[in-house]
C-alpha cells in the first residue's frame, strides 16, 4: 500500500518472531530497523535486545544497547537479566553498577534480575553489595517479595560456601528474617518461615530449624517440613528427619517422594557404618560368597536365545 513503517510498527513483529522462535526473522527485522534509522528509539531497541538476549546473541545485544540514544530501567533490566541467565554473572553485575553510576533508578524488576545473577555466581560479597543497594533504594519496605528473594539468595549462597561461613550466613539471613517484625512491624508469613528453615537446615542448624517449625504462630506447611527433611538428608540426621517425615506423612499422605526421601536417608546413614569390630571379617565373608555365587551361576546357567530368559541345567 506504500505506507512507510514507523517505530511503532516493528516491535509487534519482533514479538511475533520471538514467539515462533525464528531468530533469522529477527535479524531481518533488525536490518530494517538500521535502514530506517529506528535503532536509537527505546521501544524499538528494547524489542531488538529482547530477541538477541533470548537467543543468547549477547555480542549483538551489547552493540544494540550501546547504540541506543536513551536507556530506561526496563532496557537495563533486560540486559542484566539476559547476561545473568546466560551465565555471565560478572558482566551482569558490572551492568548493574553502570546503571547505578548513571543515575538510573533501580526498580522492583531490577533487583530480582541481579539477584539471580549473584546467586548463580555464588559470591557472598556480591550478594551483600546488592543487599546494600536494596536498603538504599528503600525497596525492602515496599516489596515483601524482594525480602523473600534476599533470604532465599543467602540460603543458595550458603550451599556454595557452607564449609567456611556457616555462622555468617545464618546471621545475615537471621537479621533479614527477624527485622520483618522488629523493624517493620509485620508478622512473618509461612513463606518467610520456610525460607528461614531452609537456610538453617542447609547450614546444619537442624535443631534450631526444628524449633522454628514447631513454635511458629502459623501452622507449619509441607514446604517447611520438606526443607527440614532435605537438611536432615544432607547432614545425615535420622532422628530429626523422622520427625519432619512424620509431619509430612500427615500433611501429604499420598506423596511418595516423602517416603523415598526418608528411606534413602536411613539407607545412607546405616550403609556407611563400619564401627562393628567384626565388620572386616563380615565383608570378607560376603565377598567370598559373592564370588562363589558368580562361579556357580556361570556353570549352572546357560542363556537361551530369548535374552529375557535363562534355563537351569538339571
Amino acid at each position: 500500500m506504500g505506507f512507510r513503517p514507523d517505530h511503532y510498527t516493528l516491535p509487534p513483529l519482533f514479538k511475533a518472531s520471538v514467539g515462533v522462535g525464528d531468530c533469522y526473522l529477527g535479524w531481518m527485522l533488525h536490518g530494517w530497523v538500521i535502514r530506517l534509522g529506528f535503532e536509537g528509539y527505546v521501544v524499538v531497541g528494547s524489542s531488538v535486545l529482547d530477541i538477541y538476549v533470548k537467543h543468547g546473541a549477547l555480542v549483538d545485544a551489547k552493540r544494540v544497547f550501546s547504540n541506543m540514544l536513551w536507556k530506561d530501567s526496563g532496557v537495563w533490566n533486560l540486559m542484566i537479566s539476559g547476561f545473568g541467565k546466560n551465565g555471565f554473572y560478572a558482566e551482569a553485575l558490572n551492568l548493574f553498577r553502570d546503571m547505578i553510576a548513571q543515575g538510573v533508578k533501580v526498580d522492583v524488576l531490577t533487583i530480582p534480575s541481579i539477584l539471580n545473577a549473584c546467586g548463580g555466581g555464588g559470591d557472598l560479597m556480591k550478594v551483600k553489595e546488592i543487599h546494600g543497594q536494596v536498603v538504599k533504594s528503600i525497596l525492602f519496605n515496599e516489596d515483601v517479595a524482594i525480602g523473600n528473594s534476599l533470604i532465599d539468595l543467602y540460603a543458595n549462597v550458603g550451599a556454595w560456601v557452607i564449609q567456611r561461613s556457616h555462622s555468617g550466613l545464618i546471621d545475615q539471613g537471621g537479621v533479614i528474617f527477624y527485622s520483618i517484625w522488629s523493624d517493620y512491624g509485620f508478622e512473618p508469613c509461612v513463606e518467610h518461615c520456610a525460607c528461614m528453615v531452609d537456610l538453617l537446615s542447609r547450614c546444619g542448624h537442624l535443631e534450631e530449624a526444628l524449633g522454628l517449625a514447631q513454635n511458629m504462630k502459623l501452622a507449619a506447611t509441607a514446604s517447611i517440613w520438606g526443607a527440614l527433611l532435605a537438611g536432615c538428608l544432607m547432614h545425615k540426621n535420622v532422628k530429626i528427619g523422622e520427625i519432619a517425615a512424620h509431619h509430612l506423612y500427615k500433611l501429604e499422605p499420598r506423596n511418595p517422594s516423602n517416603y523415598v526421601a526418608l528411606s534413602g536417608m536411613i539407607h545412607k546413614f546405616y550403609q556407611g557404618d563400619y564401627s562393628h569390630p567384626s565388620t572386616k571379617v563380615m565383608c570378607e565373608t560376603l565377598d567370598d560368597m559373592i564370588k562363589d555365587s558368580a562361579e556357580w551361576s556361570e556353570k549352572r546357567m546357560l542363556p537361551n536365545r530369548n535374552p529375557g530368559n535363562v534355563h537351569v541345567k538339571t
